[in-house]
């Protein structure tokens, strides 16, 4: 329930009698320390789960007596944990007890009070619950389909949601999450007019992120005017906040919302706050903001990247794969391999000088499609050639390579070999140890014999002589730099 016809400002003699109502009931209940009363905060008495995303869904439960929760859920995803929040309104502070109980899929939840008994407008008390639901095996990978019932508040039952960490093991972070029971309309006084900010602090990345956030709420009607404000580093971003995007978007008075926000490098915070306003800037502009319940929050943020990945890791090492000394993590590939003799491709193939080697390739710094696919080919060779637990084996990077330039028929072109390249040396962002190597050439099929050549052998035969070697030609190849 909305409160479109209310008074519109009450009198704080009116509220002063309505907080002291409020802490009565409370203390006459043995009210326990809630995560947030007008206010969000952090779970109390919850561990919550790492992991890359949250994701959410909901129904609204106005007036009905089940509703059904849909939810898409990733393949290659782990499901960490699950959440379930409902909030409603009840008729009297103390007709809700301190624990309340629904149905999910026909089995027993019993939640706790988070956050009221808060009186928002008239005799309608907010209150939210709260239960980890993780062990009943609810969410699943793909589709699922959970159906809610026995919400039983005697005013209204705005809706249930569920809050799901997800990790695809790529993305990984802290999980950050806020919730209790805050309340605004505009034309109430405070502290019911606004919600409060919810500011979340983080270590600065070098590079630019991207944050996920989602939400659920309560109580929104359709076609009213809300405002969910962002800052960045405490100033705010409109090109970040999002305009009129509630109400009803799981059914009556219950609303899960998800976007994303880009975290520039060097950001230390994130403010969320949510308000009760016509912004001018949404679809519902000139129409009465709404009156809304703010019952969860969180923010997803992967964890900085330790170090640069592919292409970087692998130029930032040379002396790593130089061929010199005894700290080399790869066996083959080194930073004197001839391009055209390891891919079996023709200059005119790849764009490169006859003579040119895998740190030439790698080296590249052009952006044209053919540069690019030939940096992070270069990367995948060297991943494939080390003991990273890598996408692609050496004899598949090669494949992919000679298919992508045409030098075999295959549905590879340089734009799909590159997309793959790209997106297997990301998932890599540090450095692999130092391999014991032994001679492979000479007992191989034609295609691992166009990676073998006199000098690899040499190499993998006699470390001591390479060595040598090494020191007496170190400014032709271990002290050249991508600069």
């Amino acid at each position: 329930m909305t409160p479109k016809e209310e008074t519109p400002l009450a009198s704080r003699t009116q509220r002063s009698l309505q907080a002291v109502a409020v802490a009565c009931a409370l203390v006459a209940q043995n009210a326990f320390a809630f995560d947030g009363s007008e206010t969000l905060g952090p779970p109390s008495g919850l561990t919550i789960a790492a992991g890359s995303e949250v994701l959410v869904a909901g129904t609204g439960m106005k007036d009905k007596f089940e509703g059904t929760i849909n939810l898409n859920v990733p393949t290659g995803v782990t499901v960490k944990q699950v959440i379930a929040y409902w909030e409603g309104q009840a008729l009297a502070a103390d007709e809700q007890g301190i624990t309340d109980d629904v149905l999910l899929n026909g089995l027993p939840v019993t939640g706790s009070r988070i956050g009221g008994p808060t009186n928002f407008f008239f005799s309608r008390w907010s209150s939210t619950y709260r239960a980890d639901v993780t062990a009943m095996g609810l969410i699943t990978n793909g589709d699922n389909v959970v159906k809610v019932r026995g919400l039983n508040f005697k005013g209204i039952s705005n809706g249930l949601g569920l809050a799901v960490i997800i990790d695809d093991g790529q993305n990984t972070g802290t999980i950050s999450i806020r919730d209790g029971n805050d309340n605004a309309f505009r034309d109430f006084a405070n502290p019911l007019d606004v919600t409060e900010t919810q500011t979340y602090t983080f270590p600065a990345a070098s590079t630019e992120r991207t944050a996920s956030l989602a939400y659920f709420f309560g109580s929104v009607a359709p076609a009213r005017p809300t405002t969910i404000e962002v800052s960045i580093n405490g100033s705010l971003a409109p090109s970040e906040s999002e305009y009129d995007v509630l109400g009803d978007t799981d059914g009556p008075e219950w609303d899960s919302y998800m976007h994303t926000v880009t975290i520039p490098a060097g950001v230390t915070s994130l403010s969320v706050r949510v308000v009760s306003a016509d912004s001018g800037l949404g679809p519902y502009t000139g129409n009465l903001p709404a009156s809304l319940t703010w019952v969860f929050h969180s923010l997803s943020l992967p964890n900085p990247k330790s170090m640069e990945c592919g292409p970087d890791l692998w130029k930032k090492h040379i002396t790593l794969w130089d061929g010199c000394g005894r700290d080399d993590v790869t066996c083959n590939i080194k930073t004197y391999t001839n391009w055209m003799r390891v891919f079996g491709v023709s200059s005119c193939r790849s764009k490169l000088r006859r003579n040119a080697t895998v740190l030439d390739a790698i080296c590249l710094t052009g952006d044209s499609d053919i540069e690019r696919l030939n940096r992070h080919a270069a990367a995948a060779l060297l991943a494939a050639d080390s003991n990273l637990e890598y996408a692609y084996t050496l004899r598949q990077v090669i494949h992919i390579y000679r298919d992508a330039v045409g030098a075999i028929c295959g549905p590879e072109t340089v734009k799909t070999a590159l997309a793959k390249f790209e997106a297997a040396n990301e998932l890599y962002c540090k450095l692999p140890t130092p391999r014991t190597c032994k001679p492979r050439c000479g007992d191989r099929d034609r295609d691992d014999d166009r990676h073998c050549d006199s000098r690899r052998d040499r190499d993998c035969d006699s470390r001591k002589d390479r060595d040598d070697d090494c020191r007496r030609s170190s400014s032709r190849h271990s002290s050249r730099r991508c600069d």
